[in-house]
């Protein structure tokens, strides 16, 4: 009887440290193991993605791991309870599907009605904040040549 006992008071400490364990992956491309959950603990080794450990008890956003009889604390948004997804393969196939449906270049067209919508946009502007974008127009048509520039350096130079 008191062997009965001892076993279901053992058992009673021991069921909330068993419930906490299960299998967990990691899903980030790698996971650093440290010793305590900081990151400026000393790391214990670095597990690569799709690793299996098991989780032993939660820390704020640390979980404590065990991996080939090794216990540590991993950041907790790298595990998860699901295998990660592997990378998708792309046929031939789905590469010709995905070039069809892709979107074409513009037409002349659509080009031109955008290019008047601006128009239209700038007339608004300069209507509604006084800008004079035929001045500007204007300015910029100028072309000055290396011998006026020249000159002009020089005179302000003497001032």
């Amino acid at each position: 009887m008191r062997k009965h006992f001892l076993l279901i008071i053992a058992l009673f400490y021991l069921l909330p440290t068993l419930a906490w364990c299960s299998d967990l992956f990691v899903q980030s491309r790698t996971a650093p193991v440290f010793k305590k959950p900081s990151l400026t603990s000393m790391k214990l080794m670095v597990l690569a993605q799709g690793t299996k450990v098991t989780g032993l008890k939660k820390k704020g956003m640390w979980q404590q791991i065990q991996h080939n009889k090794k216990t540590g604390w991993v950041y907790s948004l790298m595990l998860s309870k699901a295998l990660p997804q592997s990378p998708l393969d792309i046929t031939s196939d789905q590469v010709d599907q995905m070039a069809q449906s892709a979107r074409r270049r513009p037409s002349s067209y659509a080009s031109a009605a955008a290019a008047r919508g601006l128009v239209n946009q700038r007339k608004r502007l300069a209507q509604k904040l006084g800008y004079d974008y035929a001045a500007l127009k204007k300015m910029e048509s100028y072309a000055v040549d290396e011998k006026e520039t020249l000159q002009f350096v020089k005179e302000r130079d003497a001032q």
